[in-house]
């Protein structure tokens, strides 16, 4: 079965590495991303092609924030069950802390470079392929 993860995030750059490293380690999985979080919940309401097995989402994003963005997902009966992820630039202590208030699945601090984001997914993809969203939630919180 198919494995498809969906990023929202705003550096294109980021999220170009964040596709060469996903397909490095396994380039069957189906990867979406979605530079504007506006154009994310447009494509919500016309229903997402498939269901993603986890979500990405940058903090820091302009017009609509990622918290904001998780709030309206977290209500979201498409996402039901879908996991989560902060993914940010963000080393503040209280951002792990807050996303866990907020519904977040887990917080990820992008690694700095390149062999970093590889070796997560090295961690995270076996998971997905799973399709264990309890599985996936355990991995994550041992990353934090």
């Amino acid at each position: 079965m198919d494995t498809h993860i969906l990023l929202i995030d705003d550096d294109s750059d980021d999220a170009e590495l964040f596709r060469e490293a996903l397909h490095r380690v396994d380039p069957s999985v189906s990867f979406v991303h979605f530079n504007d979080p506006r154009d994310f919940l447009d494509a919500l309401q016309a229903t997402l092609p498939k269901t993603p097995d986890v979500v990405f989402i940058d903090i820091n994003m302009p017009v609509i924030s990622g918290w904001e963005l998780l709030e309206v997902m977290k209500k979201e009966q498409l996402l039901a069950g879908v996991p989560i992820i902060i993914y940010s630039t963000s080393s503040l202590r209280g951002e792990a802390t807050r996303a866990q208030q907020e519904g977040a699945d887990g917080f990820i601090m992008k690694p700095d470079d390149f062999s970093g984001l590889v070796e997560l997914f090295q961690l995270t993809v076996p998971t997905l392929k799973d399709k264990s969203g309890a599985k996936l939630r355990r991995l994550i919180q041992t990353i934090d």
